[in-house]
């Protein structure tokens, strides 16, 4: 499903899978879920220790500006064929 918990502890999972113990961002598109998800990561992913997320999580979550382009593309060639 793409709840925010599932998410966030599948990205918990795969890091600890991967022995990842340390987490500057995250990319993600700009889905509500993501955002929500971002935000119950960097609190959960802190209990690892106090520099599991680099500066303090405050660039944990960048959107993906090729997703920005894309939707802002797809608008404007709609606003071009009406």
């Amino acid at each position: 499903d793409h709840k925010a918990a599932t998410i966030s502890k599948v990205l918990i999972d795969c890091l600890a899978e991967w022995d990842i113990k340390r987490v500057f961002c995250i990319t993600v598109d700009n889905a509500t879920a993501n955002s929500n998800a971002m935000d119950t990561f960097k609190e959960e992913f802190k209990q690892i220790g106090d520099d599991a997320v680099i500066q303090n999580g405050d660039f944990l979550h960048l959107r993906c500006a090729t997703h920005i382009i894309n939707l802002i593309v797809k608008e404007g060639l709609m606003e071009i064929a009406s």
